[in-house]
């Protein structure tokens, strides 16, 4: 399952994933995101992830594009896509796949080069994740076979079906402003502990202050010093 707890690793901001023993699937239920973890920081990482929402309206972040979830539609963050859920209402859940890079690099997929879209209402996709999460949920005979298999077919329909043309895939990864501001993620992770001021970072990062305020809000959908104290809180909640 996964594991909330957050680790810096070499680009910066990851999930640090805690999978069961010889399984490439993390996942967690729709209950899972309540109260606590109603909330998500902006962060990237190398695995893709594929969330359901299952009842509410989920405001999701990605790579400053702000989208609008509805009950069964499926939402595709892509290897290295900087997403954040900055709010969230107590009825609004969603379950959450992540097939392990490991999985995909063994069967040859290339979701480090491809670039699905981030939105996807489609029915065909819906009812093949409900399925997933059915068989992990009741850990149905043999899942842990059946679960890799229908999570990789699912990755590549979408691959097929929902792929962005090279031209718009080399636009959304042009480095410029989000490199920035994955920076500056990776020094407020660094340095949450210590007295650091927006001012600080932004002289750290080299760039005017109204340039990474701005380009930091529209890309996470908060600014440095909210995004600053949700990270101490979920540092705090660790240790307690």
């Amino acid at each position: 399952m996964l594991d909330n707890r957050r680790d810096t690793r070499r680009e910066g901001r990851y999930e640090k994933v805690a999978p069961e023993a010889n399984f490439p699937v993390n996942y967690h239920f729709a209950d899972f995101v309540k109260g606590r973890y109603a909330t998500t920081a902006a962060h990237w990482h190398e695995h893709l992830e594929l969330l359901c929402v299952r009842q509410g309206l989920l405001h999701i972040y990605i790579q400053g594009k702000q989208i609008e979830a509805v009950p069964e539609d499926i939402i595709v963050i892509n290897s290295g896509e900087i997403h954040a859920i900055p709010e969230k209402d107590d009825d609004t859940t969603y379950d959450c796949l992540i097939p392990q890079k490991t999985l995909c690099d063994r069967m040859a997929i290339p979701i480090e080069n491809v670039i699905v879209e981030n939105h996807i209402r489609d029915e065909r996709y819906t009812a093949l994740f409900q399925k997933i999460m059915t068989e992990l949920q009741e850990m149905l005979p043999f899942y842990k076979l059946s679960v890799p298999i229908h999570l990789l077919d699912l990755v590549v329909s979408l691959f097929r079906d929902y792929q962005i043309s090279s031209d718009m895939a080399s636009d959304s990864r042009r480095p410029s402003k989000r490199f920035v501001i994955k920076k500056a993620i990776e020094y407020i992770q660094k340095n949450y502990a210590q007295p650091i001021s927006t001012k600080g970072i932004c002289e750290y990062l080299g760039f005017d202050q109204s340039y990474i305020c701005n380009n930091f809000r529209e890309i996470t959908g908060t600014t440095i010093i909210e995004y600053l104290n949700m990270v101490r809180c979920e540092h705090a909640q660790e240790l307690l």
